[in-house]
């Protein structure tokens, strides 16, 4: 993962990713669209306000995206995934950490 920029969508309060950052050479970019997440994620890495099923990113600049507890709770899955796709480049990956 050298040199990558890492997409976590629905990244909270930012803890995970900033553990991510700390370990490894990655740039993270948090998406998140609860304002009071938001304040506490940007204490952490860098975020941006914004719903999974329209990403402000352009197309293919990501190495991986990742939804980290977050996919499950999508009031739109299979938006959120084409979304993350679209955002991927040619070799990207998508990382999906469930709880259910």
């Amino acid at each position: 993962m050298c040199g990558t920029t890492v997409i976590s969508i629905g990244c909270g309060t930012g803890i995970i990713e900033a553990e991510i950052e700390r370990m490894a050479p990655v740039t993270i970019i948090g998406v998140e669209r609860d304002d009071a997440m938001i304040e506490r994620a940007k204490e952490r890495i860098a975020v941006v306000k914004a719903d999974a099923e329209n990403l402000p990113f352009r197309d293919g600049c990501a190495h991986t995206v990742m939804f980290v507890t977050s996919l499950e709770f999508m009031e739109n899955v299979g938006k959120a995934l084409t979304e993350a796709h679209r955002v991927l480049g040619e070799k990207g990956t998508i990382c999906a950490v469930m709880l259910n």
